[in-house]
């Protein structure tokens, strides 16, 4: 029926953009805002024997009732159910750098300590549909359907230590390397 593989939406691309203003020999600050494109999927199950039955329980401890109706009504014995998931990532840093104060010019490490602070935002909204009866979602009418709603919007946000560790490979080009926590 409804399994993992099929609520795979496909990931969307994603972008960053980081500005820094150096205002000392060895010190800067910067700010890096990242995010991910929406992912959003969704699956729609239909059973022509309207067998469809929901894990979730909406008896035990007493039946829920709905603008006068039963929830079971609509998501035990379905004729079709519909799962449609949402989710949104974000990150804002601005961060103080210090570079090493001793470099070697014989190697190709470098390495500068980093102290800031970071805002992480992820939301994501997951709905579970299913019609009365032998109707479909699609025949919505307004009192034919019952949409049960969970939706999580956590936004983190504090500071953070770590460092970056540029590997200069040739004169134009580096790697780097730069845990946080």
């Amino acid at each position: 029926m409804c399994t993992v593989d099929t609520m795979n939406g496909q990931w969307q691309g994603g972008g960053e953009v980081l500005v820094g203003f150096r205002y000392a020999a060895r010190s800067a600050i910067e700010g890096t805002f990242w995010m991910l494109g929406p992912f959003t999927s969704s699956t729609t199950v239909v059973s022509d024997t309207n067998s469809l039955n929901s894990t979730i329980d909406f008896v035990t401890g007493g039946e829920r009732i709905v603008d006068g109706d039963t929830v079971s009504k609509y998501f035990l014995n379905a004729h079709e159910q519909r799962l449609h998931r949402h989710s949104e990532i974000w990150n804002l840093e601005i961060n103080w750098l210090q570079q090493q104060m001793v470099e070697d010019p014989e190697t190709r490490f470098g390495f500068m300590a980093i102290a800031g602070f970071r805002w992480f935002h992820f939301r994501e909204a997951t709905q579970f549909e299913s019609p009365y009866a032998d109707t479909g979602i699609d025949q919505y009418n307004g009192s034919n359907v019952r949409i049960y709603d969970i939706s999580v919007n956590n936004n983190l946000i504090g500071t953070q230590i770590g460092s970056r560790i540029p590997y200069y490979w040739r004169p134009n080009l580096r790697l780097y390397a730069t845990p946080k926590i």
